[in-house]
This record gives structure tokens, sequence and C-alpha cells, in this order.
């Protein structure tokens, strides 16, 4: 008889189903917190590198209206690195104006016309491994825009 009792018990304890779901959600809930976290930081850099496009074409469009009051190439090119781009960084909300590491005007293959690269620091914006991953092992972010000439 009590070998009977104790059988049932650990029977009814082994079927009890009681608390598996709060055990199951303990198990994957930081999986899902990392993946959404993840989804975050990913999101942040692929807006980061939009914005840092963004700036150069509009930095490049801007420089359109300079191009005729400028008398030569280097002066053009003085004017987009003191004047356009200190201020339309401060349009874009993911730029922070001192992670510009680089600005670089040269002439461009075409005569007349000039080539604007613009770098960003994004080391950190986070998860830099997965960064340098999709970005061939670099942090560095690149925007490239032409200013036409006539």
């Amino acid at each position: 008889m009590l070998v009977s009792t104790a059988r049932t018990r650990v029977l009814r304890l082994v079927k009890d189903e009681q608390g598996s779901s709060t055990v199951e959600f303990s198990i994957l809930f930081p999986g899902l917190i990392f993946l959404i976290a993840g989804c975050i930081w990913l999101s942040v850099y692929v807006i980061t590198i939009g914005n840092v496009q963004q700036l150069t074409y509009e930095v490049a469009r801007q420089a359109l209206q300079h191009r005729f009051a400028a008398p030569d190439h280097p002066a053009l090119c003085r004017q987009v690195g003191d004047v356009l781009v200190p201020e339309m960084v401060t349009t874009l909300t993911l730029i922070d104006p001192d992670k510009i590491t680089g600005l670089s005007c040269s002439p461009a293959e075409i005569p007349g016309w000039s080539r604007v690269t613009l770098t960003y620091d994004a080391s950190s914006i986070g998860f830099s491994p997965l960064i340098r991953a999709f970005n061939g092992g670099s942090d560095v972010i690149v925007g490239r825009a032409l200013i036409m000439g006539g």
C-alpha cells in the first residue's frame, strides 16, 4: 500500500504541467530580448548610413549655389568644408558632428565637376562586430556625391 501511494504521487508529479510555461518563457526570454535589441541597433545603423549619404547629397546640392561665387575648385572645397557641412549636419538627428572624421573634396573625372566624400565614424553605435561584418571589416561609413559643374 505504501509503495502504491508513493508511486501514484510520483506519477502525479511527473504528469503535472503546472509551471512549464514559466520554464519555457525563462529559457526563451533572453534570446528574444537579444533579438529585439539587435534589430533596434541594426535599424539605427541603417538609418545612420542613410543620413550620412543624405548629408553628402545635400552638401553637394547646396554647393551648386556656391559654385559660381567660388573662383576656383579649392575655394569651392573650402566653402563646402567650412560652411556647408557644419550647417547641414545640424539638420540630421542621428549624425553626431564630432564623428565626421573626414571630408574630401576633389576634382572628378569629368572636367569642371567635383567629388565630395564624407566619412563618419560609426564605432559608437553598438554591436561593432556585427557592423564590421556588414561593412567589410570597417566601422567607417562613407558617403559620396558629385557637384556638377559647367
